[in-house]
């Protein structure tokens, strides 16, 4: 057997809960340096390379997950998206901050929804259901000021801790989720609301 689960089912456990969480952000790349050009000024190679981590990479772990787990046991993947998977961001709350939101980061977001829809029906009769959180604004060391920008949007008033996000993936990875597929679960403050 190869592939990413031969060493977990090598060491006789059964993954039932695959968390897809990897992305290339707007964080990501101010961590790393990069610059936030224009859209005209996006470069294809950083189009493509979000795409690759952010859309593709879901794509793999799932198909390793048809060939490896599906049909054997039950299992439950929940794949991440984004607030911005099914709304526009509203560029003025980034205007003047370190980051901006991508349209790349977007577009992958709701592609990853696209791909849960997709799996839900094609394993339901196997065992397996899919569904898609989508984390608002997560605090993460962000400045007052970009808090106070975000917060006018939210019903709630605020950005999430990481820990409510965490919460909510928690329900999604237990039992009392196992009639929940294709589902998108929006766990943004009252964003998508409005």
């Amino acid at each position: 057997m190869t592939g990413i689960f031969a060493c977990i089912l090598a060491d006789g456990w059964q993954p039932n809960v695959v968390l897809n969480n990897a992305a290339i952000t707007g964080e990501l790349l101010m961590g790393a340096g990069k610059p936030f050009p224009s859209f005209a000024d996006t470069s294809v190679s950083d189009w493509e390379r979000t795409l690759r981590t952010n859309l593709t990479g879901a794509f793999m772990i799932a198909r390793q997950m048809d060939r490896d787990i599906v049909g054997n046991w039950p299992c439950s993947l929940i794949n991440v998206a984004s607030m911005y998977a099914l709304n526009g961001p509203h560029h003025q709350i980034y205007e003047g901050m370190p980051f901006k939101s991508f349209s790349a980061y977007s577009t992958t977001k709701a592609g990853i929804h696209g791909l849960t829809l997709w799996l839900a029906g094609y394993w339901a009769k196997r065992g397996a259901t899919v569904n898609t959180i989508a984390p608002g604004a997560v605090f993460n060391g962000h400045s007052e000021e970009f808090q106070r920008r975000v917060g006018e949007l939210i019903m709630a008033g605020r950005m999430a801790a990481p820990d409510e996000i965490a919460d909510a993936m928690l329900f999604l990875c237990s039992a009392q989720a196992g009639y929940m597929t294709g589902q998108l679960v929006n766990v943004d403050g009252g964003f998508s609301g409005w």
